[in-house]
């Protein structure tokens, strides 16, 4: 099977670290890393900071050298805030006596202090680069997920549920965590802090921002950690179906379909990103107007993700403008469509960590008998 080439983007501030940077730009590559180095990879004309999200935001991988002045510099702290809001695999290399301790981070990158740290030491660099190798996970095989595309990999996963029931609780978890479904710790990261937001308006796109959730820094190529993670998943519950889930490439719509109101608040969406990463989203947390009814959700509501600059009408489902509300993101952020492969991806539905169903890429919509009962930590 085939060893994933690693993607990185290297951060650093050319006043106190330009030399080292050359030296692991050129090291990385001979280990087979495709490293983005801003001085020799953007060209002339490009516009610095477009250039700069953009490749960022396409890496999986985010290093940064860190001297004791390096976050003087208001480009470095830009992509760190970046990496952050993007959950990428945050690497902070420790160079000449730089201690996290001896600074105050900015309030956007106070997150950086939680990843795992490298220390360098130019005479003896060899373990800082082990380190570096680990985390990258240079010679690992490709997940299984990730060459498993659309309709095969539901129908995997409900064979496996099927099967996994004759077996005790525990082999199932033991089954989930091989496929990166839960994580391997219970133990959950700290949300990015992020300014406030304005109040959701019915039918009326306010804002582009998507929350991210830091994640922490991995040295062993353990299973991706998700978001929240507190308890194992259990058989898949049974009953009225509650919510529609209605996609196409640039909207995701939920899609209220119970008689009475429902605590959206437990409701998680989880999915491998294009990395690889196992990733979960929080519609709660998305949208204003639920954190305003603390979760509740009438009747006929329908809650739009969309992409900006989409025209895609509203769905069918969606009858009543007063009870529809959007939320606008990046393509980077559409979570529900891979645009690398230009397929849809399937979408693990969840009550807090109950599973309830795997919503197939292959179909544009999908039933869920979501109870609202169990809620995220």
């Amino acid at each position: 099977m085939m060893a994933e080439k690693p993607t990185l983007f290297l951060s650093y501030r050319r006043k106190s670290s330009a030399d080292l940077a050359r030296y692991l730009n050129d090291h990385l590559n001979r280990m087979g890393v495709d490293v983005f180095f801003d001085v020799a990879d953007i060209e002339g004309g490009t516009r610095w900071s477009a250039a700069l999200e953009r490749e960022l935001i396409n890496r999986r991988y985010f290093l940064v050298i860190l001297a004791p002045d390096t976050l003087e510099s208001e480009w470095v702290r830009k992509e760190i805030e970046t990496a952050l809001r993007h959950q990428k695999v945050i690497i902070p290399l420790l160079t000449q006596g730089f201690t996290f301790q001896d600074v105050t981070l900015p309030e956007a990158i106070k997150d950086l202090a939680e990843y795992q740290a490298v220390k360098f030491d130019y005479e003896s660099p060899e373990p800082a680069f082990e380190r570096i190798k680990q985390t990258l996970q240079i010679g690992r095989p490709r997940r299984l997920l990730k060459w498993i595309g659309g309709g095969a990999l539901a129908t995997i996963i409900a064979l496996m549920l099927a099967f996994l029931a004759l077996f005790p609780e525990q082999t199932r978890t033991e089954w989930f965590q091989a496929l990166g479904l839960i994580g391997q710790s219970a133990t959950p990261s700290t949300a990015a802090t992020d300014a406030p937001r304005p109040t959701d308006t019915p039918a009326a796109p306010t804002d582009t921002r998507v929350p991210a959730t830091p994640v922490p820094f991995v040295p062993t190529g353990a299973p991706f950690p998700t978001a929240a993670v507190s308890a194992v998943l259990t058989d898949a519950p049974t009953g009225e179906a509650t919510l529609r889930l209605i996609t196409s490439p640039d909207t995701l719509t939920i899609v209220v379909q119970a008689s009475a109101s429902v605590d959206l608040r437990g409701l998680n969406l989880r999915y491998e990103d294009s990395f690889g990463a196992v990733v979960t989203r929080h519609p709660a947390d998305d949208f204003d107007v639920l954190a305003l009814t603390r979760g509740m959700a009438e009747p006929g509501a329908c809650f739009v993700y969309r992409e900006a600059g989409s025209s895609s009408p509203l769905a069918n489902a969606c009858t009543n403008t007063q009870k529809v509300f959007r939320r606008e993101v990046t393509r980077a952020d559409v979570f529900w469509y891979d645009f690398t492969t230009n397929r849809p991806r399937d979408l693990v539905t969840l009550n807090g960590e109950q599973l309830i169903i795997v919503c197939p890429g292959s179909s544009p919509s999908c039933d869920v008998a979501y109870t609202g009962a169990a809620l995220n930590p």
